[in-house]
């Protein structure tokens, strides 16, 4: 049966002042009594292991669970391609982000990378990204969408020689009133709040 005892949290800024404590006075059953029940002598004993991770971790923190990267380089990488691209204007999604994962990874030799939408979460908020909904209407086109619009007028010419159709037939094909590129409503980009 419970005994109703709720779970508390504590910061690890104030998990290093208890560990501090601990040093000055001895031992952690001086600190366990002088900070009273909750921190005791086993939770003490449990952060002193794990004390120079807790030096290094945000003070803000309760807890040690967002593990390093298992590819920094590539994540470095990735990062400051993000912020280049957002800086030109280029709308980021989190799509891209994954492909350009990919192809970074692919190019490197990082056979195990896999680039799931998990890990691109994860890396957001390793790097302070988040996904924000876009406050400007017009988006800047890319450098080489004039070399996209001739390839697609080649391949439908190319398409009409292959097949029967006359270019007569798919004339009024410029007047759907949907592009094949739609921009996403939203886009990557470092947090405010970061």
């Amino acid at each position: 049966m419970t005994t109703g005892n709720k779970r508390l949290n504590y910061t690890i800024q104030y998990k290093l002042g208890v560990l501090n404590y601990a040093k000055v006075h001895g031992n952690r059953t001086a600190a366990a009594r002088h900070f009273g029940p909750p921190p005791t002598k086993k939770m003490i004993c449990s952060w002193q292991l794990q004390e120079d991770q807790l030096k290094t971790a945000k003070k803000q923190k309760h807890n040690l669970r967002c593990p390093a990267p298992s590819w920094p380089e590539l994540e470095n990488a990735i990062k400051m391609w993000v912020i280049d691209k957002r800086n030109t204007g280029i709308i980021v999604s989190t799509k891209t982000i994954i492909n350009e994962a990919k192809g970074f990874a692919e190019k490197h030799g990082n056979q195990n990378f896999s680039g799931s939408e998990g890990w691109c979460y994860r890396f957001m908020k390793r790097h302070g990204l988040s996904t924000r909904t876009k406050t400007i209407i017009a988006q800047i086109m890319s450098a080489d969408y004039e070399e996209k619009i001739l390839a697609f007028h080649r391949f439908v010419i190319n398409a009409c020689k292959k097949t029967s159709f006359k270019l007569g037939q798919i004339g009024n094909m410029d007047e759907i009133p949907l592009t094949f590129d739609v921009p996403s409503n939203k886009t990557v980009s470092k947090g405010l709040n970061q």
